[in-house]
């Protein structure tokens, strides 16, 4: 099913986007050509380059190229280059083979898969020799699809005042302008691509907004637009909004079965809801966080921390470290087990004169009583939220059904 998904926002723009798109998955570029019918098709194709997907053709084969314009001088069998080449020897490349003599680095060596021999040039033929794969296609029409080495990142700057960029980092080569989609996802490059893919090409579009994540079935998607040649890493910084109200707050997390503790250091987290009304309300993608603060009108680097996953309308939770002042004690008063249910009580002491939330986790369960102060709650099944103000002391009774 995760495969389909990924699949699935892979063709979703097909229809409606332009040729020659580029789709960069966390770990691989796929570029996508849609052809009319062809009878014949070459494309000429980098070393680091593959066909992993061909829609429609009566045949289609991957081979090596011609090198008709390389002069070469042909050595022979693999003895015959141990001896011409001396001790020091650098392999430059490992499909194909190259090396190169360190001590006469005017040449480079090669093997000949067309004659079965060992060959010669001179070392400025190095990216022929590296980029002489051929995809060839008889009577094709439809999609051709092709990885390409080309990865992404993200990383957010959010400042005091709760502006919040995104820069997206695209590192590897590209040697043409290409419409680029960003997929938050690993691309299943070692998958068998089958004919069911083209299933999935006549989906929905993704919003024209540039820059901002779209979700599509499971996938965060950003339309990144278009991006020009460029060698190592290529980035854009865009400003996703500014987050009117966030807290920073104590976090204590309990599992179900957590067992009695005294004096834990209470995380702080920053808080706030990912929403049109408080600023923002995008999908955020997980990724690093470097947080802002002033000090004497200097703005500085605070924190870095991880801004996680958050789909629009919840709520954003940033590790910002251990308090230093403000601790937590856990007693478990009651452990009773029958063969449907297990029912825990919890005495929950918050030593802080801040605002804390306290998560409960587990399965099944069910907030049987809660006895204290408290500001506010939520539950479901696996997931209780308990928001308290300043030093307080709660009794919680928890049933989780046995399943």
């Amino acid at each position: 099913m995760k495969i389909k998904i990924i699949i699935f926002a892979l063709f979703v723009f097909t229809v409606f986007s332009f040729a020659n798109d580029l789709f960069v998955f966390k770990n691989v570029g796929i570029l996508n050509m849609d052809y009319t019918w062809t009878d014949e098709l070459t494309i000429n194709l980098k070393s680091d380059e593959n066909v992993i997907f061909v829609e429609n053709a009566e045949y289609y084969t991957v081979k090596n190229g011609n090198l008709e314009n390389i002069k070469f001088k042909i050595i022979g069998s693999s003895q015959d280059l141990k001896d011409t080449l001396n001790n020091f020897v650098v392999a430059i490349n490992s499909n194909p083979i190259v090396l190169k003599d360190s001590l006469n680095p005017t040449y480079i060596y090669y093997y000949n898969n067309l004659l079965g021999l060992w060959c010669r040039t001179e070392a400025e033929h190095l990216n022929d020799i590296l980029n002489n794969k051929v995809f060839y296609a008889k009577n094709i029409k439809g999609l051709v699809q092709i990885s390409k080495p080309i990865t992404w990142d993200i990383f957010y700057n959010l400042k005091e005042n709760g502006d919040l960029f995104v820069t997206y980092n695209i590192s590897g080569n590209l040697d043409e302008s290409y419409n680029v989609y960003l997929i938050d996802e690993n691309f299943p490059i070692y998958q068998p691509q089958t004919q069911e893919r083209a299933l999935y090409t006549k989906a929905m579009a993704v919003s024209a907004d540039v820059y901002v994540p779209e979700i599509v079935g499971e996938s965060a998607i950003v339309n990144f637009g278009e991006i020009t040649p460029f060698n190592g890493s290529f980035s854009k910084v865009r400003k996703l909004g500014t987050i009117k109200n966030y807290e920073d707050i104590n976090y204590l997390n309990i599992n179900f079965y957590s067992s009695s503790f005294e004096n834990n250091y209470l995380t702080i987290i920053r808080e706030f809801d990912n929403t049109k009304d408080n600023g923002l309300g995008v999908p955020l993608i997980d990724g690093k966080v470097y947080i802002f603060s002033k000090k004497d009108n200097k703005e500085f680097i605070n924190k870095v921390s991880n801004l996680p996953k958050t789909n629009i309308d919840s709520k954003v939770e940033i590790n910002l470290g251990q308090s230093w002042n403000s601790t937590a004690d856990l007693y478990i008063l009651k452990d009773n087990r029958s063969k449907d249910y297990i029912d825990r009580t919890f005495n929950v002491n918050i030593n802080s004169p801040d605002k804390t939330k306290i998560v409960i986790t587990g399965q099944a369960m069910r907030l049987l009583s809660i006895k204290g102060d408290y500001l506010s709650k939520t539950e479901n099944s696996d997931k209780i939220i308990i928001y308290v103000q300043g030093n307080q002391n709660l009794e919680l009774t928890i049933r989780s059904d046995i399943k």
